[in-house]
């Protein structure tokens, strides 16, 4: 029996991610009214510790399958706890962002995110939009973000 259920969600991971997401945009709108309880700001930390184990796991496993290691059954629950989280962390910031923001001092930033996904849909080429790292090697830093200054480079 879960062989078959695991098959299947490996079949449709696709869909049930999305759902995942959904659901879990929807249990906290349902459940959350003020930011400022404990047991919200649980809920939010057990989304971060989440993501934290989930993600890295995630990507253990499927470094280990490409070496020919076989993913363990239970592999295509991991996608889903992450979205689940995912989309609580996406309700939280609408919900509780959009409570508290005022658009006169917001604007610039809704402005950028608006078009930062323009620019995703359409898939322009204007470099501008992309956010990126600074490459090569800062004089005296040795290459490391955040060690300018210690004179080794």
């Amino acid at each position: 029996m879960w062989r078959r259920l695991f098959a299947w969600m490996s079949k449709n991971e696709r869909s049930l991610s999305a759902t995942a997401m959904v659901a879990g945009f929807v249990v906290d709108q349902t459940f959350f009214r003020r930011i400022d309880l404990w047991q919200t700001q649980m809920v939010f930390a057990s989304y971060v510790a989440t993501c934290f184990i989930s993600i890295p796991l995630l990507h253990w496993i499927e470094a280990r399958a490409e070496r020919g290691i076989p993913a363990p059954r239970w592999r295509p629950l991991i996608p889903l706890v992450t979205q689940f989280s995912l989309g609580g962390f996406w309700s939280g910031f609408l919900f509780f962002y959009g409570r508290s923001a005022v658009l006169g001092a917001s604007w610039p930033f809704l402005l950028l995110l608006v078009l930062q996904r323009f620019a995703a849909i359409v898939h322009c080429p204007v470099g501008y939009f992309r956010f990126t790292w600074p490459r090569g090697r800062a004089k005296g830093s040795g290459g490391v973000p955040g060690d300018a200054g210690r004179g080794d480079g």
